[in-house]
């Protein structure tokens, strides 16, 4: 039995000296394509801000709404100071005047405050704004009525020569320019022995 013929080669046909012929093309559709690569989307773009925009503001609380309200009003009351009274007083010029009529005493007593006499001590301007403010705080206050009315009656008291009851003071403040001018009326009657 005779073997299977094998298929005869085709001779080189190239001579001594020349490249051997390149091999045959394969074709494309013989070669396996390769995996399409999923497309990836593009970051959006982000815009810069321009340097000189205004901060973003925080967003508004709304108003809370008051449930209960007071029924006082507080405000600041000025007044004269307790080392003032006796700064003032201290630095009066005192000038009384009066007579006993019988059993009766009338007379007034003068105190004037010069407040350029002060300035050393004091911390505000020895103006006459000043002394107007103090005028007008003076014959308000009960501690400075109190202590003109002490004043007043001991003067009325030396001036009388005697003790005096049921005595009736009044006092009177103003500023003329950086002076104070404080006036106490008294009018009284002499103490009787019982």
């Amino acid at each position: 039995m005779s073997s299977p013929r094998r298929a005869r080669r085709p001779p080189n046909r190239t001579g001594p000296g020349e490249p051997a012929a390149a091999p045959a093309a394969v074709p494309l559709a013989a070669v396996p394509a390769a995996p399409a690569t999923p497309a990836v989307s593009a970051a959006p773009a982000v815009s810069a801000a321009p340097a000189n925009a205004a901060p973003a503001l925080p967003p508004r609380k709304p108003m809370a709404l008051a449930r209960r309200v007071s029924l006082f009003e507080r405000e600041v009351a000025i007044r004269l100071a307790p080392m003032a009274l006796d700064l003032l007083h201290g630095a009066a010029r005192v000038l009384t005047e009066g007579e006993l009529f019988g059993d009766s005493y009338a007379g007034s007593t003068m105190l004037t405050v010069d407040l350029a006499r002060t300035a050393d001590r004091i911390s505000d301007p020895p103006d006459a704004s000043t002394a107007q403010r103090v005028a007008t705080l003076y014959v308000r206050d009960e501690r400075c009525r109190e202590r003109a009315r002490r004043i007043a009656l001991g003067e009325a008291a030396r001036r009388a020569g005697c003790s005096l009851a049921a005595p009736h003071v009044d006092v009177e403040s103003r500023a003329r320019g950086a002076e104070l001018h404080l006036s106490v009326n008294v009018e009284a009657q002499r103490r009787t022995s019982p």
